[in-house]
Formats: C-alpha cells, sequence, structure tokens
C-alpha cells in the first residue's frame, strides 16, 4: 500500500532570511605574484525566500568599491 505522493512532499514550511555581506579578493596569474594592491572589494544585502523542500529563491543587491551596482537573483543553492 504504497502512496503516490510521498508523505515528505506533502507539507512544507516558509522562512525569510535577511542577510548582510562584505566580500574581497585578488587575482593570481601564473608565474606571477599576488598583488594586494589590485583587490577587488565589495557590499551588499539580499533577501533569500526558503520554502522546503521545494525550492530556495535569492535576491541581493550588491555594490563594488566603484559604486557600480548589480542585482542578482538566483533559485537553487549555490553549494
Amino acid at each position: 500500500n504504497l502512496p503516490l505522493i510521498p508523505e515528505a512532499l506533502l507539507s512544507y514550511r516558509v522562512e525569510i532570511y535577511a542577510q548582510a555581506f562584505v566580500e574581497g579578493g585578488v587575482t593570481q596569474f601564473r608565474g606571477k605574484s599576488i598583488n594586494l594592491s589590485h583587490g577587488f572589494s565589495g557590499y551588499g544585502f539580499g533577501l533569500t525566500t526558503l520554502v522546503l523542500p521545494y525550492n530556495i529563491a535569492r535576491l541581493e543587491f550588491a555594490l563594488n568599491e566603484l559604486g557600480k551596482s548589480e542585482i542578482i537573483f538566483d533559485l537553487g543553492i549555490s553549494f
């Protein structure tokens, strides 16, 4: 007597998270040393909506050190 739809898929929960982030990094090319004075940095904030067990939606707004903005919309888990 197997159910057509698994019990785990008959219920769900919804969560909303707000986050702020700061990030930075440098690039090293083969045969070259790392130059920390030519790094990149940015910051921003975002909202993540989690509807388990189905999917995750993420919306972020970010700025780099030059003030250039970027909006990121993503579905799924990055890693």
